[in-house]
């Protein structure tokens, strides 16, 4: 479970760094499958992550200032 949180928060520190990112970046940055990567983004998703996928730049973008952290704190403490 930890690594599983640790991997996410990667996933979001990249995310809000670069802003939009390809998933093979990401996949290679943090080592996690394909589906694990696709996984993590439906359940950021699900916390409320806004991020979508944009087909021009085959890349991801998060459209807003979530915060995996806050969102635990919020919902589980």
């Amino acid at each position: 479970m930890e690594n599983v949180l640790v991997n996410k928060m990667k996933l979001l520190k990249i995310i809000k760094k670069q802003n939009c990112f390809s998933a093979k970046e990401i996949i290679e940055e943090i080592n996690i499958s394909k589906r694990t990567f696709h996984r993590y983004i439906d359940e950021l998703k699900d916390c409320g992550a806004e991020i979508i996928y944009n087909r021009q730049s085959n890349s991801y973008c998060l459209l807003n200032d979530f915060d995996l952290i806050e969102w635990i704190n919020e919902y589980y403490v």
